[in-house]
């Protein structure tokens, strides 16, 4: 009897030819590494059945690595020959050259299906060639194999993107083929697709289309024999013979590869666990929409032997708030923003808080936030930002956003395009480093309910990608975690219990109790009816003595009126009428009856009410000029139906005959009419709307009040003769200290000095109304533009398109989410150049006219010419158009529009807080903080070298507003060019003044603004505002002039009464 052949392994036997299986290790994906028993008792030839799930490469280390590739084409070059030499993150290849790379090879094999992932660069100095290849074999049309080739020496203009398959090509003739320095993204994506297309190539770039082509051969290997990724430039094309020299070149920025990746066409579904996932989510894939609608019940819960991941690691996700007349073969109603995702090994689905080992990302469009819960803390996005930045699509319909998800080392943080710009970031405090676990689906917050028919959420990809362990901690934002959420009732709060009377909701108790009233009510009036009881009492005469008793006695109140026909005795009582009259003496009502009729008179209170509703702020400045008796009083019959006589009184009295109560009193009502009229005028004038939309709010206030004092003006200009004694009584009353205390000045102007205009803040004084001109002195009131508030425009759409080949160039433009072209740097500098008629290379990428031509439509870059500002055509036609000059020794007061953007209070506040210093100094920390809220850029966008940090880096609070108190116009430049050029066109919020001048003076033919003068213990100095609201301007000038001061005093104003 032969003996029994058995082979152990891993503490196993095996009897001869079993198969042996080795269970594929963390981050692999298969069936297994398999062998055979073999009759010698041992284990045969493995079989390779576990492949890598993922691997990327951004060479942000500028170090080749070797683990990870291997170099193909030259062989014996060392690998970091493909660093690129300009010293940026990327590979350059070199075709057919013994001394450079030219093709490497991942040093891991690879297997269907997979999608890899590659950024790619072209330079107009270089023929850029590029390829990507799958499979046993580099060369193209081999067996089992594809690649895609990108090249400049082929097809339309030189350029084409090729697909091969083992027998068949498919090109492109016009993909990529505009000029410039661009990079392009491009998806290489092998499906588990059937006889159908199975190999896709897509790109980022509108002029591409897609390529698909059969991968028949790849499919019938499972799994794929030794097959790599391969990536570089090449020369074994035919096209290439005799062209290949020293500027052909390829060029990577990154590439990666994965094998858990989604489209939701049905071609994949096998990333998710069938058992743990909804049913019916998988079956609303579709091969036509590309996108999964899910419901509130539905969820997605990824395969855990495929998505197996080491941190670092990321997340490419496409989220859209789904449109219902997108589709016709839908019962669903509406669309919603309200997606969850969870990563980690600590459960799956939505939970209402945190909780272990799991992190939580939340979007929920009806509350407009974002929400991340680590697995102890609960972040949201900054309220303050988003409102500032409003770019938050909450409101959009049928459009992909894509959202990035960084998983680090300690913190993850979230970039996503429905708020643009504002990134997400929070401690994940994860106890696992190896992750198996995620989930999709709509979310289910406590006390809110969707609709499980008609509520839809959607997503249209989902991509992960294993970074290389030696990235950690260089993938999230540092120190940038977001605003923590210490509950979530802030958000979801909890529905207010109704509450109970006697068992019964609070309206049907009163309701109840209402009815009984009635009924009650009801009851009582029949039964008095009846009995001729109250209120139905009947009248009794008591006979003459009696009714002349309560004559008397009603009478007794209003002695000395014994004629007063207000009251009449009929006998049973006095009949009062509606309207009381006031005698022939008091013309005015001062007597005991005053005060009703000054209440019913034009509806008094009701306008009183009106006053301190309606007023607008900035009509604040009308109380003070009526006190300063700069306003007319009085009113006009033919506005608001005021009579007039030769007085311009009531009635025909004159002014100076009236007792002060009813002067103020007139006075009052004139100046509420005429406030109501001026603001009905301003809203309801299409002009004056548009002035004020164009402007900040400074320059809105300003505007409001000099045309405030035009109406005014003008009003007293149409009967001078009429208004002049009630306004010389009205200004003697006044400087008689009259009742109220309406005589005393506020805000620096004084009581007995009423037409000084020797204002600190908010109100204007006299001497601007002498300034202004006044066309117009006719019946009517004209509202009429401030000249010096508008910039000058030009038309110049026609010239502009008669140079630029516009709609060439926005054939070339890429395309956003929404569709539509937009401009980029690149054709931005190639229209400039056009537009000057020069080579687009003789346009430097720092030329400041470019950023006013990025990210337009057409229709946006129409707009823009047919009135584009003067500054700006100044820049467009550059050196030789007449650009901008400043004189260098200018100095621009910055600071209101820099604390408009930058509060410098709570920065420094935090510095104080921090340090342990009274004065703190500014480090670059927070210097870049604050360049990039006054650029409304993000953090990571401004650097630490940036020239700007350095201008403002260790300053303290007091310096901070002395320097943008005066600041250079070449330090403004450096901070922020499109606020310098705002200056330089003379549209800035602060005056231009000369170095080392005082406050600055108003313009000429503006308002004159009176000089303060500054006292310390005698040493005086002037101040000369520049414009309304100018106190931290003060501030700065005052410690620019005392700086042994420090913050350490306060400002006293002395009044006309010597009085502080």
């Amino acid at each position: 009897m032969a003996p029994t052949v058995m082979c152990y392994y891993n503490g196993t036997g095996y009897a001869l030819n079993d198969t042996v299986t080795e269970e594929c290790e963390f981050g692999l994906f298969g069936k297994g590494d398999t062998a055979q028993c073999m009759h010698d008792g041992e284990i045969g030839e493995w079989t390779q059945g576990c492949f890598t799930t993922s691997f990327k490469d951004s060479f942000s280390t500028r170090i080749f690595d070797e683990d990870l590739w291997y170099v193909y084409e030259t062989q014996g070059v060392d690998g970091d020959a493909a660093l690129a030499l300009d010293g940026s993150a990327s590979l350059r290849f070199i075709p057919g050259s013994p001394s450079y790379v030219g093709t490497v090879r991942s040093q891991s094999t690879v297997t269907w299906p997979l999608r890899v992932r590659a950024i790619v660069e072209k330079r107009d100095n270089e023929c850029n060639l590029w390829s990507i290849g799958l499979g046993p074999s580099w060369s193209t049309r081999q067996p089992f194999s594809t690649r895609v080739n990108w090249g400049c020496l082929g097809g339309d203009s030189h350029k084409q993107m090729s697909l091969y398959n083992a027998t068949f090509r498919l090109y492109d003739s016009t993909c990529w083929q505009d000029a410039g320095d661009e990079t392009m993204e491009v998806v290489f994506s092998i499906r588990d697709a059937g006889s159908s297309q199975g190999s896709l190539v897509t790109t980022d770039v509108s002029s591409c289309a897609p390529l698909r082509l059969q991968a028949n051969d790849i499919l019938t290997q499972n799994p794929w024999q030794d097959a790599y990724l391969w990536f570089g430039s090449y020369d074994d094309d035919s096209d290439l013979v005799g062209k290949i020299n020293e500027t052909v070149v390829g060029r990577f920025r990154s590439i990666a590869y994965t094998q858990f990746f989604s489209d939701f066409d049905t071609y994949m579904k096998s990333i998710w666990d069938a058992n743990a996932s909804s049913s019916t989510a998988l079956d609303t894939e579709s091969t036509s929409g590309s996108v999964v609608y899910l419901g509130p019940d539905d969820i997605l819960v990824a395969n855990s032997d495929l998505f197996q991941f080491t941190i670092p690691f990321q997340l490419k996700l496409g989220i859209l708030r789904p449109d219902p007349d997108d589709r016709s073969d839908i019962t669903w109603s509406a669309g919603k923003f309200a997606h969850f995702i969870t990563i980690g090994n600590g459960g799956t689905g939505y939970e209402h808080g945190p909780r272990d080992n799991v992190i939580q990302m939340v979007w929920d469009g009806d509350k407009a936030v974002r929400l991340l819960f680590g697995a102890t803390t609960m972040f949201r996005d900054d309220e303050d930002a988003q409102e500032d930045q409003d770019d938050c699509n909450w409101d959009m319909l049928g459009t992909a956003y894509e959202v990035m998800i960084y998983v680090d080392s300690e913190r993850i943080t979230i970039v996503d395009e429905i708020c643009s710009g504002l990134n997400i970031t929070g401690y994940h405090n994860l106890t696992d480093s190896e992750i198996s676990g995620l989930s999709l689906g709509f979310i289910s917050p406590d006390h809110v309910s969707y609709s499980t028919d008609g509520d839809r959420i959607a997503f249209s990809i989902i991509e992960a990608y294993q970074e290389p362990l030696s990235y950690a901690g260089m993938l999230a934002d540092e120190n940038e975690d977001s605003a923590i959420l210490a509950d979530l009732s802030a958000i979801y709060p909890a529905p207010e219990e109704e509450e109970l009377i006697l068992g019964m909701p609070l309206w049907a108790f009163i309701l109840l109790v209402c009815f009984l009233t009635f009924c009650i009510c009801g009851l009582y009036c029949g039964i008095a009816w009846q009995r001729r009881c109250f209120p139905f009492k009947k009248p009794v005469d008591h006979g003459e003595e009696e009714a002349k008793g309560a004559h008397v006695n009603d009478r007794s109140g209003d002695a000395g009126n014994e004629d007063d026909p207000a009251t009449q005795n009929t006998g049973n009582g006095m009949k009062q009428h509606l309207i009381p009259q006031t005698s022939a003496s008091d013309a005015f009502g001062t007597n005991a009856n005053a005060n009703t009729n000054m209440n019913n008179m034009n509806g008094m209170g009701t306008m009183n009410n009106m006053s301190s509703m309606n007023m607008n702020a900035n009509m604040g400045q009308m109380g003070q000029m009526g006190q300063m008796g700069q306003m007319p009083m009085m009113g006009m019959s033919s506005y608001g139906g005021f009579g007039m006589s030769s007085y311009g009184g009531f009635g025909g009295v004159n002014p100076q005959q009236m007792n002060p109560q009813s002067l103020q009193f007139q006075m009052y009502q004139q100046q509420l009419f005429y406030q109501q009229q001026f603001m009905q005028m301003m809203m309801t004038s299409p002009e004056q709307q548009q002035i004020l939309m164009a402007m900040n709010p400074a320059q809105r206030k300003q505007h409001i009040q000099q045309q405030m004092m035009m109406y005014m003006q003008r009003i007293a200009a149409m009967n001078p003769q009429s208004m002049h004694p009630y306004q010389q009584q009205a200004q003697q009353y006044m400087q008689s200290g009259g009742s109220g205390g309406m005589g005393e000045g506020e805000g620096g102007a004084s009581g007995d000095t009423g037409d000084t205009g020797a204002f600190m803040e908010g109100a204007m004084g006299t001497n601007a109304m002498v300034n202004m001109n006044y066309a117009n002195q006719g019946g009517a009131v004209e509202m009429q533009p401030m000249g010096g508030g508008q910039q000058q425009t030009v038309d110049i759409l026609k010239e502009f398109f008669n140079k630029v080949p516009v709609e060439a160039f926005y054939q070339m433009c890429p395309r956003g989410q929404d569709g539509r072209a937009r401009t980029d740097a690149n054709r931005a500098r190639l229209m400039v150049a056009k537009f000057r008629g020069i080579p687009p290379t003789s346009v430097s990428e720092d030329d400041e006219a470019i950023p006013y031509f990025e990210d337009l439509t057409i229709e946006d870059l129409k707009t823009q010419l047919v009135a584009l500002p003067q500054s700006l055509y100044a820049l467009l036609k550059g050196a030789g158009g007449g650009g901008i000059v400043v004189d260098d020794s200018q100095s621009v007061d910055f600071l209101t529009d820099f604390c408009e953007k930058v509060n410098l209070k709570e920065i420094f506040g935090e510095l104080e807080s921090s340090s342990g210093d009274a004065e703190p100094r500014l480090d670059a920390h927070h210097a870049r903080i604050m360049i990039a809220n006054l650029r409304s850029a993000t953090y990571g966008q401004v650097s630490e070298s940036d020239p700007a940090v350095k201008l403002i880096v260790n300053k303290n609070l007091v310096e901070m507003r002395i320097y943008l108190n005066m600041l250079p116009m070449t330090d403004l430049r450096v901070l922020d060019l499109k606020q310098y050029h705002r200056y330089a066109s003379g549209q800035g919020g602060g005056a231009v003044v000369q170095a080392g001048g005082g406050g600055g003076g108003g313009g000429a033919g503006g308002i004159q603004f009176p000089v303060i003068n500054l006292n310390f213990n005698g040493d005086v100095r002037q101040f000369r505002p520049a414009k309304f609201g100018c106190f931290d301007e003060m501030m700065g000038f005052i410690s620019q002039q005392w700086p042994q001061l420090g913050n350490h005093y306060k400002l006293m104003y002395q009044d006309g009464q010597n009085t502080w």
